[in-house]
């Protein structure tokens, strides 16, 4: 069986360009660290459940 290939979401590139943009004291840069972690944890669970 040959192994799937996976793409970055859109939303979790968008928020990566978001935080390298933005300046380290923005009030946003904590809440969008926050948004990417939970978006790329959700991406791994989808991902887990393809593996099993």
């Amino acid at each position: 069986m040959s192994p799937k290939i996976y793409f970055k979401s859109y939303k979790i590139e968008k928020l990566e360009a978001l935080i390298r943009r933005i300046g380290s004291n923005h009030p946003a840069k904590a809440r969008a660290e926050k948004w990417l972690a939970t978006s790329k944890a959700g991406e791994r669970g989808e991902r887990s459940l393809d593996y099993h």
